[in-house]
């Protein structure tokens, strides 16, 4: 991926921040892993041509053996988080047995964050975990997700309980 640690990314009512790694549609923060996430910025970044499987699978797993599943399910992720219909694309169309292209008509990119920003982004604590002013307790987004208790909300991606949550 080109320089997209600098840039966001907005279209329809969507909004992409790969430095954050954090899908935004509607206000409203939506999970997306982290292959996942960089499949989405590499189809919106070659948003100009059709991306062959061959080539997503290059770019994204790299030396990594994975089969075209993975790719299939990342699309699939892709789709739900934006609330496209594969019949009716309206961001990601599938041409069978070749590949995919991001057909989104208007995408505007922005770069808004400079690098004493973006650092400081990428060092502050998660929104919903600890801080250093709490002493041990929990903030109420983190007491509402049961973050740091090993429990979860209903629907929420399982992770252990000693990483960050990321519902907001």
């Amino acid at each position: 991926m080109s320089g997209s640690g600098k840039q966001i990314y907005c279209f329809a009512d969507v909004e992409i921040d790969p430095l954050r790694g954090c899908l935004t549609r509607n206000g409203e923060e939506i999970y997306l892993r982290p292959r996942t996430l960089q499949v989405l910025i590499y189809l919106i970044e070659q948003r100009e041509r059709l991306v062959t499987k061959e080539e997503l699978m290059e770019s994204i797993w790299k030396n990594t053996a994975v089969t075209d599943d993975a790719l299939v399910q990342c699309v699939g992720d892709i789709r739900r988080a934006l609330k496209d219909d594969p019949h009716r694309p309206q961001f990601v169309k599938t041409f069978p047995k070749l590949g995919y292209h991001f057909i989104s008509p208007e995408v505007e990119v922005r770069s808004e964050l400079h690098a004493s920003a973006a650092t400081f982004i990428a060092r502050s604590p998660p929104a919903c975990g600890p801080s250093r002013r709490s002493r041990g307790r929990r903030s109420p987004t983190a007491a509402r997700c049961g973050w740091g208790r090993g429990r979860r909300r209903a629907g929420a991606p399982a992770a252990s309980s000693r990483r960050a949550c990321r519902c907001r």
